[in-house]
């Protein structure tokens, strides 16, 4: 384990600590927010030395490994996550076991960790959205991208960072996508458009906020820019503001 810095001279005190699936460059820069405040940070990370073990204690073991995750919901007031890939049941079970809050809740967390559930759960709350299937077979991919004129093809769980992301053409070799993908997969039709615009909403106690719009750019399917304020107009950007509105209602 590695003992917490303290940032620009603040002493946290030990009466409120947070724990955090994922010690990567988010954990560090939630660790460095939570200083100020007063709150110690502990993470689980798998990766030795991880980037936010510099400003909090880590407990090394995997996003998944139920002793490391336990130990974390039993030295916390409360755990959140920072990747994706936290386990939602070994979450549960800790934070049943120790009575220690999880944010977002697990069952929040079945939906977004696969996409397919979580392209679902947009639509049936009416979010606008691509063109979209499950794809389970070489031949189905091949249909899709057909259909499509091209697609996406995304693993449903574990990719992140472009991993996991492949586009396929018609004349693609749909094996060796498939392949690529290594599990269950999706696709999405591509959709013609100017900038791509990301929102940052929470909610909690009956209360709904909207961080400001940011214009993002990527290239081989990775965030390479950021850019705030977006170069989109103000009706856009409340288009954008209700979106994320409606994805947290």
């Amino acid at each position: 384990m590695h003992e917490p810095a303290s940032p620009s001279g603040v002493q946290p005190s030990s009466a409120h600590t947070l724990g955090v699936v994922g010690g990567g460059q988010l954990g560090r820069m939630l660790a460095a927010a939570a200083a100020p405040l007063g709150v110690d940070v502990v993470v689980v990370d798998p990766t030795p030395g991880c980037p936010a073990s510099r400003l909090a204690n880590q407990i090394e073991g995997g996003f998944d490994d139920e002793t490391a995750v336990d130990e974390l919901a039993r030295r916390a007031d409360a755990v959140t996550v920072e990747i994706e890939l936290a386990d939602p049941d070994v979450l549960a079970a800790a934070s049943d076991a120790h009575d220690t809050p999880v944010h977002p809740d697990p069952a929040t967390l079945r939906t977004i960790r696969d996409k397919l559930v979580q392209t679902r759960a947009f639509d049936d709350a009416g979010v606008p959205l691509p063109a979209y299937r499950a794809v389970d077979t070489p031949a189905a991919l091949a249909d899709a991208a057909e259909t499509f004129d091209g697609v996406m093809c995304k693993a449903r769980t574990g990719g992140y960072d472009g991993r996991g992301n492949l586009p396929v053409g018609p004349d693609d070799d749909v094996g060796d996508a498939f392949s690529a993908i290594d599990g269950p997969a999706m696709v999405e039709a591509f959709v013609n458009f100017e900038r791509e615009l990301a929102v940052m909403g929470c909610r909690g106690d009956g209360e709904c906020d909207i961080f400001p719009v940011t214009e993002t750019i990527h290239r081989e399917e990775i965030l390479r820019e950021s850019v705030s304020p977006p170069r989109a107009g103000e009706a856009v950007c409340e288009r954008a503001h209700e979106v994320a509105h409606d994805v947290l209602d």
